[in-house]
């Protein structure tokens, strides 16, 4: 399916966090008929018959998301609607990795895909006692840390706005590094510490190799999600 459901309207604005969620799904763009255009802008810009649709690699947090919003509409355009991409821990343990999550605004339209409540984090959930300790406490079904920065940026407007992510690590997984203690500024992830993470935790690969094959599987069904709605 490539056609855009009538209620989900242009121009599209697609946040990620990091530009491993957004590969795929950026490689399969021009199959679906959208062309790239240039723009003075953060992020990429593409058009098909009419249609804007822009996406945007803010980094990690919700410094990062909101750096990232501010700079998107610098150039005045108001997007038609608004999804909060990319990956997020499981609380629910009945969520395996790869399924896909969604929670619209009140102005958003039915998407198809399962629905459930997101906690929106100021850190990276690293222990599944947390995971479990956190879905008791909240009832929410998944973490993430920049969806809840747009919601409260497109309500006001009423902009329609959902959060559509996919599980990336299960509920009764740990993570093997603390990802967001490697964070830089910008929200990205330093390259050089997490090298030197994992040679003083050599330890850990397995985990990461796990964690790795996870997220690339996770990225294509994210992928494969949004080319139903554009």
């Amino acid at each position: 399916m490539t056609g855009t459901p009538p209620s989900l309207l242009p121009p599209f604005w697609l946040f990620f966090a990091v530009k491993e969620e957004a590969q795929p799904f950026l490689k399969s763009l021009p199959s679906l008929g959208w062309r790239p255009e240039p723009t003075a802008g953060k992020g990429h810009r593409f058009r098909r018959e009419g249609s804007t649709l822009r996406l945007f690699i803010s980094g990690m947090g919700a410094r990062s998301a909101r750096a990232t919003w501010e700079a998107a509409g610098v150039q005045g355009e108001r997007p038609g609607c608004v999804l909060s991409c990319g990956f997020a821990g499981a609380l629910d343990p009945v969520l395996s990795v790869g399924e896909l999550l969604c929670q619209g605004n009140r102005f958003c339209p039915p998407l198809p895909f399962e629905e459930g409540r997101f906690l929106s984090s100021e850190r990276v959930i690293l222990k599944a006692e947390e995971k479990g300790r956190l879905f008791r406490e909240s009832g929410c079904r998944a973490v993430e840390m920049e969806s809840a920065l747009y919601h409260e940026f497109c309500d006001p407007l009423g902009i329609p706005c959902a959060t559509l992510r996919v599980i990336s690590d299960a509920a009764d997984e740990d993570l093997p590094l603390d990802f967001g203690a490697l964070t830089k500024e910008d929200g990205k992830i330093s390259l050089p510490a997490l090298a030197l993470d994992i040679l003083r935790r050599p330890s850990k690969i397995s985990a990461l190799i796990r964690l790795g094959k996870n997220s690339r599987l996770a990225a294509r069904n994210l992928s494969e999600g949004l080319t139903t709605l554009l």
